[in-house]
């Protein structure tokens, strides 16, 4: 009652700053693909590992993501067959996809997913400055 006298009753909640890799982007972009009768089994799949990798790493939002992590993501814990696999290929197309729809959206100002047959470098462990 009292946020209705005061006028407050249609202002919606705020989100929250940026947009969680989880919560809003991979839940938005799946829900679109639903409603236009899209197949997302392979999208469920792979965000999953998306979201477990980000949590993994402490990143919280879309916009932490970055190129060379990803692709040292792919290139060290993607386990297929061949290093140029069809599966690879269909996979990272999903994501590139799905960082494509995160760029629409404004949520990205680039889409971060490596070029096709990018091969990223280790990243190196840090040294004891000892």
């Amino acid at each position: 009652m009292l946020r209705n006298r005061l006028g407050l009753a249609d202002i919606p909640p705020a989100k929250p700053e940026g947009y969680s890799v989880e919560v809003y982007t991979v839940d938005e972009w799946i829900e679109e693909r639903e409603q236009d009768g899209i197949n997302n089994v392979k999208a469920v799949y792979l965000t999953e590992r998306l979201v477990a990798w980000c949590k993994r790493n402490d990143i919280r939002h879309v916009g932490q993501i970055q190129t060379q992590a990803l692709g040292h993501w792919r290139t060290m814990e993607w386990k297929y067959a061949h290093g140029d696999s069809a599966f690879m290929k269909i996979h990272w197309s999903v994501l590139g996809a799905f960082f494509e729809w995160c760029v629409e959206r404004r949520l990205l100002a680039f889409n971060p997913t490596p070029a096709a047959g990018l091969q990223c470098a280790p990243i190196p462990a840090r040294r004891d400055p000892r």
